[in-house]
């Protein structure tokens, strides 16, 4: 089941690197049709120490994302007695935008897999398990200048596998069903900085 899910994002990437390689110089062809390619950093993984890898690509107002994160989770987040946390997160997003050129108000959903590592502070007991979790977000693009954006998000992420639980320490943990996600996203949108217009042909 990993090998496959890596196997998709893996292939969408390659997909995506070729499409934008397409070339566009044909008359008959709109920017409104056009295949952008973009590429995101999200702040919360990093103040989680951890990190995140993603890349978009998208045609009129509906895009694909790919991402893949690692972060840990803080002290007030963790349930009792659990002194560790860390989430390894590939997912692959489908999001729609109410403007072109992925500007503005998106929604979208996605279907992610997570792997998780737990430690009981009691016993230095360890457990790995996975999930497949289904997201549903929004959030708003903001171009600051040329291609480059900023998006505040938020999202919830729903385990629909990996959500029994098991003891650890003498004690039962159960994972959380459902985990609320607030962020800021920086990225970049290949193609937009370019705004110039082509000479008609007479």
């Amino acid at each position: 089941m990993q090998n496959r899910f890596l196997l998709t994002i893996l292939s969408f990437l390659i997909f995506t690197n070729a499409s934008f390689g397409q070339d566009d110089s044909n008359s008959s062809r709109s920017s409104y049709n056009k295949i952008y390619f973009g590429i995101e950093q999200d702040v919360l993984p990093y103040i989680l120490s951890g990190f995140i890898v993603t890349g978009w690509a998208g045609i009129k107002k509906t895009r694909i994302r790919a991402s893949y994160a690692h972060a840990n989770s803080p002290k007030f987040f963790r349930k009792k007695n659990i002194d560790f946390e860390q989430t390894r997160a590939t997912g692959l997003n489908v999001e729609f935008f109410f403007k072109s050129e992925f500007e503005g108000f998106w929604v979208g959903p996605g279907l992610g897999y997570w792997w998780n590592r737990v430690k009981n502070d009691a016993e230095v007991q360890v457990r790995d398990f996975s999930s497949v979790v289904l997201s549903v977000g929004g959030g708003y693009n903001w171009f600051i200048w040329k291609g480059l954006y900023i998006s505040p998000w938020v999202a919830g992420h729903f385990r629909l596998t990996g959500n029994k639980g098991f003891e650890m320490g003498g004690e039962l943990y159960k994972p959380m069903l459902i985990t609320p996600e607030v962020s800021l996203k920086i990225g970049w949108c290949f193609g937009r900085e370019d705004k110039k217009k082509v000479p008609k042909k007479h």
